[in-house]
């Protein structure tokens, strides 16, 4: 399992926590933990303006937040 994809598992452990997420908003999250694990290509597929590009964009902060987050524990390791 990929580094993102166990960030993210622990991030959203199960169900009930990612019912109170949007699709949009878990997308923009695991594919930013995947855009900074192995430089993958970034794209809000949502219209700009819309309440799932807000939820993608929300979720691409949390991603980033995340991935910083992972770095600091790694280094005081």
């Amino acid at each position: 399992m990929s580094k993102a994809q166990q960030l993210f598992n622990q991030s959203f452990p199960n169900d009930a926590v990612k019912s109170i997420k949007s699709q949009a908003y878990l997308s923009g999250v695991l594919e930013t933990l995947q855009f900074k694990e192995t430089g993958a290509k970034l794209k809000n597929i949502y219209e700009l303006g819309t309440a799932e590009s807000d939820a993608w964009n929300a979720g691409n902060r949390e991603g980033h937040r995340l991935w910083r987050d992972y770095g600091s524990q790694e280094v005081q390791s």
